[in-house]
């Protein structure tokens, strides 16, 4: 789409608000108490209990974060407060729905915060703070300082350079070409075939300018408009560099502590020469040149009490009071040298006794969680350090991952499997559900429409049944492939029974 001539007369409308473009948000796991004690945990800090604590979320729009987290920890207190009164309705009406007592959420401004709110464990602060003027960022960070309670941890989210001052350039065009459009919707798709336009008429010598187009054109074809619209048409978008984040979070009296995937911080996963210069810099400096060396445009940085004193040598004896998983199932190949190789995504691992058969107890063991201190129970080696070296360096290559008191799921399909409550509201209203490793997932329809039903009263027969009833009545569309198909009756058992553990395997089942 070319975009059409831009009128000489200014708009009178203001920009459009959460209420007129709603954010739908979601789960983000590095937010979740599990995996942010589990960071404060290998900094040598003791956290608060994941599983009893106060969570107090700033910006939680309709809740999508932390209704899963109150679902699944319900010991803990969420609370929730977002500027949008229409999305804190929403949440209400669902929270109201999924009858859950241990979660509130208010239509209140950060600015408002005031101390009758209390003291907070986890502060969690995600695509906030840059989006908002500096003044609400300084408020963000005092909240931090005054909730916090003393062993607390607060999570902030925010843009960077120096990646960011390649992708404003583009979000500079964008607001000069849409500044006359009234609407929020006119604006968005203006946006879009502008981006359109320059990717296919730029003319430049510039390789790096025409790339930059491509990658941007190609990252927003599939995003929403709602995030195109607040990410690059709102007024205010300020990314900064790590170390001035840094110094912001000092001068509100707080310090920071890691980022929230922690594995970014180790300077191994450069080119040895590279890392052999990183980690002769301290810790705050060898982060920025890090950021430097990959372009980083975001960061969630943990903050902490002043007071306490991170360790960032990584120790592996801090594992040990952790819980462990794979983060996908591994294929090995077994060598006559007695070393085992694993496929995995980032690569391939190589392991030889005790690690291979750690490795293998996890595989037959996913997705469930494992405590480090069982495994160690189950190797017969002296040198016990070993595997909790390899698990360390495997939470760094992305191989497994690492939590504290995970929230627990069915590992295996009963006889009359339940989906969580949440991801059988959820599949009601769309095809993104939220499992108990706080992970978003998109359904297929067969798979929706098994979430839907598998409320604990039906077998996989009566849910194959009900399937095959409605494909036949023509209600309902099973695709294999991209491909629409009508299985029969012995087609829709065996088909139920494969998509009954890719969910359990999503960790939507309770058990």
């Amino acid at each position: 789409m070319i975009p059409t001539q831009i009128t000489d007369q200014p708009s009178t409308a203001s920009d459009a608000s959460y209420d007129e473009i709603p954010y739908p948000g979601g789960a983000f796991r590095p937010t979740h108490p599990s995996h942010l004690a589990m960071v404060a945990r290998l900094c040598g800090l003791t956290p608060p209990s994941p599983q009893k604590c106060r969570v107090l979320e700033l910006g939680s729009s309709m809740g999508a974060n932390l209704l899963p987290m109150a679902q699944d920890l319900p010991a803990c207190e969420f609370v929730g407060i977002d500027l949008s009164q229409k999305q804190i309705e929403e949440g209400k009406a669902a929270i109201k729905e999924l009858g859950l007592t241990n979660i509130e959420l208010r239509h209140l401004s950060i600015m408002d915060v005031e101390s009758s709110l209390g003291k907070f464990d986890y502060i969690i602060c995600h695509g906030v703070y840059s989006w908002v003027p500096h003044d609400v960022q300084e408020k963000i960070l005092t909240i931090g300082r005054d909730h916090l309670t003393p062993n607390g941890v607060m999570y902030v989210s925010y843009n960077t350079y120096p990646g960011w001052h390649l992708r404003g350039v583009v979000r500079e065009m964008m607001r000069y070409h849409v500044a006359d459009f009234d609407s929020p919707q006119m604006k968005i798709k203006q946006a879009r075939g502008l981006l359109e336009f320059l990717t296919k008429y730029s003319k430049t010598h510039s390789q790096a300018y025409t790339q930059l187009l491509k990658d941007e054109a190609a990252m927003l074809e599939g995003s929403l408009d709602s995030y195109l619209y607040h990410e690059h048409l709102e007024e205010v978008n300020e990314p900064l560099y790590f170390h001035q984040f840094v110094k912001r979070v000092d001068t509100a009296g707080l310090r920071y502590l890691a980022d929230s995937h922690i594995s970014s911080m180790v300077a191994q996963l450069f080119d040895e020469s590279a890392a052999e210069i990183l980690r002769g810099a301290p810790i705050l400096r060898r982060e920025q040149y890090m950021d430097f060396l990959r372009s980083r445009m975001f960061r969630s940085s943990l903050i902490c009490h002043p007071n306490l004193d991170p360790d960032y040598s990584l120790k592996s004896s801090h594992l040990m009071h952790l819980h462990v998983a794979l983060n996908q199932p591994v294929v090995a190949t077994y060598q006559a040298s007695g070393e085992a190789l694993w496929k995995h995504p980032s690569g391939t691992l190589t392991t030889e006794a005790p690690v291979t058969g750690v490795i293998e107890q996890l595989n037959s063991r996913f997705p469930s969680w494992v405590p480090v201190s069982e495994l160690l129970d189950s190797v017969n080696h002296p040198a016990k350090s070993v595997v909790l070296d390899a698990l360390l360096m495997g939470m760094v290559h992305g191989v497994v991952r690492l939590a504290e008191q995970p929230v627990d799921f069915s590992t295996k399909v009963s006889d009359k499997p339940t989906c969580t409550a949440l991801s059988r509201f959820q599949a009601k209203r769309g095809n993104r559900v939220t499992g108990r490793l706080h992970n978003d997932w998109m359904l297929q329809p067969q798979q929706r429409f098994l979430v839907e039903h598998l409320d604990g009263t039906r077998s996989a027969d009566d849910v194959a049944d009900l399937l095959h009833t409605e494909v036949a009545s023509g209600r309902f569309k099973v695709s294999k492939e991209g491909v629409n198909v009508t299985p029969d009756k012995q087609e829709s058992v065996t088909l139920v029974k494969a998509e009954l553990q890719r969910l359990c395997n999503l960790a939507l089942f309770v058990g």
